[in-house]
């Protein structure tokens, strides 16, 4: 297992107020962002979804599972990636992940299974102030926009709802 640090991720340190939306197989991360000068700041910032600032919206495409929830900052060192870079406040993908190897060893049961069918998927790590939220999946893109997370969210359902009428 080797966990990769993605480059560009911006979380705000104190109040990212993250929140998915998804389908069975395409889901958006939403979260306020936060710049360099504020994550060294000891003082945490409360916001709700109407307020304006940078929103960071990513799409995992091809989404095979996710989980959003447990650790948060106070118990991150007590996850097991802790001890291989994984930190606060960051986005990560994770090389040989035993997740998604659990997910193979689940499917060995299914007539047309095929390891290989699993290749194109990626682990998906993102620290928040109090949750960590994981996918696995095989496209992922980020993008900020200065809006609101309620505006945000509302583009990304009606995105998701396009794509199935």
């Amino acid at each position: 297992m080797k966990l990769h640090q993605i480059d560009g991720i911006s979380i705000d340190p104190g109040a990212p107020i993250p929140k998915t939306i998804s389908s069975e197989t395409e889901l958006y991360l939403l979260f306020y962002a936060g710049d360099e000068a504020e994550q060294v700041s000891s003082e945490i910032e409360s916001r709700d979804v109407l307020d304006t600032g940078i929103v960071a919206i990513a799409r995992f495409g091809v989404c095979l599972a996710s989980r959003f929830g447990y650790p948060g900052n106070e118990t991150l060192s007590g996850h097991p990636y802790y001890q291989h870079g994984l930190k606060y406040n960051s986005g990560f993908w994770v090389e040989n992940s035993a997740w998604l190897e659990e997910l193979k060893k689940i499917d060995k049961v299914h007539p047309y299974h095929s390891p290989s069918k699993f290749k194109p998927f990626k682990h998906y790590i993102f620290t928040f102030h109090d949750t960590m939220f994981e996918c696995l999946a095989q496209e992922f893109e980020i993008r900020y926009e200065n809006k609101t997370l309620f505006d945000l969210a509302e583009l990304a359902l009606n995105e998701l709802v396009r794509k199935e009428i």
